[in-house]
């Protein structure tokens, strides 16, 4: 049996692979990833019809601060009003569609640069300036359209269609989890831009997996945690035998966390040790971080990380003791861990040693999106004096280290040699995104794009 994506067919059995139990699951099918076809159907049953976050707290911190984006094609805009209350609507004046809004700002009031006709902070219609002789406006009917809004940990969500189901709802239990990171009170840095010709969800999936890391990134934070250490395949055993990965199965949501690597360790495939790659990762930060320090570190710190480099320690902790951004205290239950979250469709949120990240994607089509990288930090942090010394060198890694995974993700697009019909098999260390394949294909099955699994115990 076959289903179609226009087009494109996609065999059950394909689907049934991505929803077998984690163990021995598969990925989605290749054809799923650059095809326009598959593409159109995800936008209009799943990307348009859940929530998509385009922002944060701190975008619309006082009243009449705005901030415009689109959101799969459609102009929105995003105000606090006068009341505090943060709403959106579509950035398209009611008489000619014109755009009322442009970039971002401070404003008691929005007026279309076409005609003038002018509109509250609530989107109600205030002005009408020349409708001479025409009968008397409707300004009911002749308001901004507002477009579903909800805030959760900070970060502003819309949704398009209007009928998703209250995104709180939802989350109570990341809620929980997520507590120790204070993320509602988190401030954002200026973001760093990749524009991205590939798959979205090749971008977001990169985001929710550190099996690559030891092989993507041997230079710069490959070693900061060891997807070969006894002690991760401790980890997974002991989650695959107890069932814990089993409730991540078609939610919305993702959670997963590791202690960070700090011992010596060797990578499966490579001759080097674990230590000779933390100090490849120090030279690295050496390089590139301690030129911006040196109006700022002590001689005594400096000192001690080039001690760390030459002595090439087999303890990170050394190295982070010098040089780990403190964005803000974290608990000692949290401070050694690394993890990611994600509320599917598109926002994941990447939590390690000392810091957040925010990997925003702003999907313009198929094969094409903006990966914005935001750091996260605490608003006492962004205050002191000397935090703007930290925020080159923060810029500095972020682009280093993405700049290792870019030609690789394209690759993965390209596929070349890879048959259309290519489904490799999902490493546990990858449970994050057989969690985000699993909810996308119940996505399109409760939109009828898929059919249900009829057999029992196929859909397990």
């Amino acid at each position: 049996m076959s289903v179609f994506f226009r087009n494109q067919p996609i065999a059950r059995e394909e689907v049934v692979n991505v929803r077998k139990p984690l163990p021995s699951a598969s990925f989605l099918p290749k054809k799923c990833y650059g095809n326009e076809a598959f593409f159109e159907v995800e936008k209009e049953h799943v990307l348009k019809k859940n929530w998509i976050p385009v922002g944060r707290w701190d975008d619309v911190k006082e009243r009449g601060d705005y901030f415009t984006a689109k959101v799969m094609g459609e102009a929105i805009l995003i105000v606090r009003g006068t009341e505090g209350a943060v709403r959106c609507f579509a950035n398209s004046c009611a008489h000619r569609g014109a755009a009322v809004a442009e970039s971002s700002g401070n404003t008691d009031s929005f007026r279309c640069p076409y005609h003038s006709w002018t509109y509250n902070l609530d989107g109600s219609l205030k002005k009408t300036p020349g409708m001479y002789g025409a009968e008397e406006v409707d300004k009911n009917q002749c308001k901004l359209r507002e477009i579903s809004l909800a805030q959760w940990q900070g970060f502003i969500f819309v949704n398009l269609s209007g009928d998703a189901e209250p995104l709180a709802e939802q989350l109570g239990e990341l809620d929980e989890t997520l507590a120790p990171y204070r993320l509602k009170e988190l401030r954002q840095l200026e973001p760093i831009e990749f524009k991205s010709p590939w798959d979205w969800k090749i971008s977001l999936e990169n985001t929710m997996e550190g099996y690559h890391y030891p092989s993507a990134h041997p230079n710069s934070i490959g070693s900061l945690f060891s997807p070969y250490s006894k002690e991760t395949k401790l980890q997974i055993d002991e989650a695959i035998e107890s069932g814990e990965l089993d409730k991540w199965n078609g939610k919305m949501y993702f959670a997963g966390y590791q202690e960070a690597h700090t011992s010596s360790s060797k990578s499966t495939g490579s001759k080097s040790t674990g230590s000779k790659s933390i100090h490849r990762m120090i030279s690295f930060y050496l390089v590139n971080i301690v030129p911006v320090f040196l109006n700022l570190l002590p001689k005594k710190m400096l000192a001690g990380l080039l001690s760390a480099s030459l002595k090439k320690t087999k303890d990170f902790s050394v190295f982070q003791k010098y040089v780990s951004i403190p964005f803000f205290r974290m608990p000692k239950e949290i401070a050694r861990k690394e993890g990611a979250f994600a509320v599917f469709p598109s926002l994941t949120v990447v939590l390690v040693p000392g810091a957040i990240l925010w990997p925003k994607l702003v999907i313009d089509g198929n094969n094409k999106h903006t990966f914005y990288m935001t750091v996260l930090v605490h608003p006492d942090v962004v205050e002191k004096k000397k935090f703007k010394y930290l925020r080159e060198s923060i810029r500095a890694v972020i682009r280093h280290v993405h700049s290792e995974d870019m030609p690789i993700l394209k690759n993965i697009t390209s596929g070349e040699g890879l048959g259309a019909d290519n489904q490799g098999r999902i490493s546990p260390l990858e449970a994050g995104i057989w969690s985000f394949h699993n909810w996308l294909v119940l996505q399109l099955e409760k939109a009828g794009v898929i059919d249900r699994e009829k057999e029992s115990g196929k859909n397990k």
